[in-house]
């Protein structure tokens, strides 16, 4: 098995869970290091520390009033961090990242609980 494909295992099992619900993701107030990114989440796993967060595309501050960009499109980012949330290593860009941001996005949302709630009411 290659690399790529270990990653790509990982991130799975790892979308799974958080369907699952065996793993919890939250969000963390002052993470504004990251603040050309939308809302990252994080998650313990077996002692290790993750983070998953959305990359918005950078402007480039020399082209004043264009919506001109680095041509780079929005990403998904599988990081590990130290119980901070400081950067220690980040996955590969590998398949599967934009539907575990997605689960997690989902699980943090209560979707399933609302959507439960929302169908228990009487009309």
């Amino acid at each position: 098995m290659t690399d790529k494909n270990r990653y790509v295992d990982v991130v799975a099992k790892l979308t799974r869970l958080t369907q699952e619900k065996k793993l919890k993701w939250e969000t963390r107030t002052g993470h504004s290091a990251l603040a050309e990114e939308y809302t990252p989440f994080y998650a313990s796993y077996r002692g290790r520390h993750l983070r998953v967060a959305k990359h918005k595309p950078k402007t480039n501050p020399f082209l004043i009033n264009t919506f001109i960009t680095t041509g780079v499109e929005e990403y998904v980012a599988l990081d590990l961090v130290n119980e901070r949330g400081d950067l220690i290593w980040t996955f590969p860009n590998v398949a599967g990242l934009q539907d575990l941001y997605e689960a997690v996005q989902y699980q943090i949302a209560g979707v399933d609980t609302l959507i439960q709630d929302f169908l228990k009411e009487d009309d």
